[in-house]
């Protein structure tokens, strides 16, 4: 395994925790994700249906690490699509670099680990 192929896992390890966390977050509840999904305009089912999507995403990547790199390229779409939806809310709310940037930076690696994976297919 070379050293590149070693730290795109950990990339989608990465990706995959970030989703854990974001996903979970929504999914429980909690009151700053509530908050923010209000000042968006986002009906509250939304949140728990990005929180599942997010979810799933964590699973799909770790599941690639283990059984088909075709299920991280599965899993790294799901954040990609799901971080691109994150940036263009965040730009509509006119949000602060800094708010956006987490999406920004998340939405950067799920598209380094899907360029690898179609390149490897």
């Amino acid at each position: 395994m070379s050293l590149f192929s070693t730290a795109l896992h950990g990339v989608e390890v990465l990706l995959a925790l970030g989703m854990f966390g974001a996903g979970g977050s929504k999914i429980g509840g909690v009151e700053s994700q509530v908050t923010e999904f209000q000042r968006y305009g986002y009906p509250q089912w939304f949140r728990l249906a990005t929180g599942s999507i997010e979810l799933l995403a964590g699973v799909v990547l770790v599941a690639g690490l283990f059984v088909t790199p075709v299920l991280a390229l599965v899993g790294s779409l799901l954040v990609a699509t799901t971080m691109a939806g994150a940036v263009i809310t965040h730009i509509r709310m006119e949000d602060s670099a800094a708010d956006i940037a987490p999406s920004v930076i998340l939405l950067a690696l799920a598209l380094m680990v899907c360029v690898y994976h179609l390149s490897s297919l």
